[in-house]
């Protein structure tokens, strides 16, 4: 990748971030215009970062399109979130008992350079980084469950995820990064059952919703 295109991608990743938060926290309200000039004299960028950021938005649905209108900010309810979060707890607690069953050694070599990366990006506070590192962790579960519709189906829900990730704007990514250390403890060990390891990663997804909780207040 060229480096001019390197410090684009990081521009637009940036906006779509921004103005995530912004939707998250209030200041853009529902049904509000987003305004491709308005971000562009905000934040001193051209138009090219502002669409595709924008084009990001739509995807994970916090905007819609509108023709001849322009993108408005989506309602977000609370129940949304919950729903997402159940669906997930299921998913990634399902992949994690069939990985537990199929890792190896080496695999859980594979998995703890995942964690390296996690680290190295929170010694650093490198949020973006860290959360890419952290996707390739959890994602490493569903690759290993070796089940082709559970692999397609968690990567859906991690691109849809953005309301989730956005907490990390608001917690200290280090204390994150050890809630994974059981993860690799185990998988090591082999120290429990398939069911048991299931529940351990149901929990840690489970936390993930108390966190975005007291991160935005959405949820009480």
């Amino acid at each position: 990748m060229k480096k001019d295109e390197r410090l684009f991608q990081n521009l637009s990743e940036f906006l779509f971030d921004k103005i995530a938060e912004n939707i998250l926290v209030g200041k853009y309200k529902v049904g509000q215009k987003v305004v491709e000039n308005d971000i562009m004299t905000e934040f001193s960028v051209s138009k090219s970062p502002v669409r595709e950021a924008l084009q990001g938005l739509i995807k994970v649905g916090l905007l819609e399109y509108k023709p001849r209108r322009g993108c408005f900010v989506r309602t977000i309810s609370a129940k949304d979130v919950v729903n997402h979060y159940i669906v997930r707890t299921a998913m990634e607690g399902l992949a994690a008992r069939l990985a537990y069953q199929e890792i190896d050694a080496g695999a859980v070599e594979e998995l703890k350079s995942y964690y390296d990366l996690m680290k190295h990006a929170s010694d650093k506070n490198d949020v973006r980084a860290y959360l890419d590192s952290h996707d390739l962790f959890h994602e490493f579960f569903a690759e290993y469950s070796k089940n082709e519709t559970l692999i397609d189906f968690c990567k859906s829900l991690r691109i849809q995820n953005i309301r989730y990730r956005l907490q990390f704007l608001n917690i200290k990514i280090g204390y994150d990064l050890h809630t994974h250390d059981d993860f690799i403890k185990h998988l090591e060990a082999k120290d429990m059952t398939p069911e048991s390891f299931q529940n351990l990663m149901e929990e840690h997804i489970k936390s993930g919703l108390i966190n975005f909780q007291s991160s935005f207040g959405v949820i009480k």
